[in-house]
């Protein structure tokens, strides 16, 4: 009982932990070699990954260093550490140019 009791409370927390959403600043982005760095790490961003101003998808393109992002990791990704989701935190005005072009 105990021992199940210990795998599920390892289960648990290792979900959870597998959710978190990270925060940091872009300082480099690259398309071709599927890479970008966010405060110091590099991390692989595929065609898949999402992309988004508040509820609205945008290109990887449209990421510049110097954004802001809140970021969460494809946990089911095998090998170098993939983005599932960014979301670009700007505000309201730079959104708007941002989602103008």
């Amino acid at each position: 009982m105990k021992r199940l009791l210990l795998t599920l409370i390892i289960a648990v927390s290792s979900t959870a932990w597998a959710q978190s959403i990270f925060t940091g600043t872009v300082e480099m982005v690259q398309q071709e070699g599927e890479k970008i760095v966010i405060d110091g790490s590099e991390y692989r961003i595929t065609g898949d990954a999402l992309i988004m101003i508040g509820h609205v998808k945008i290109s990887l393109d449209s990421l510049r260093p110097g954004h802001v992002v809140r970021y969460q990791l494809d946990t089911e990704a095998i090998g170098k550490r993939t983005i599932k989701t960014i979301d670009l935190q700007v505000s309201k005005d730079d959104a708007e140019k941002i989602l103008s072009h």
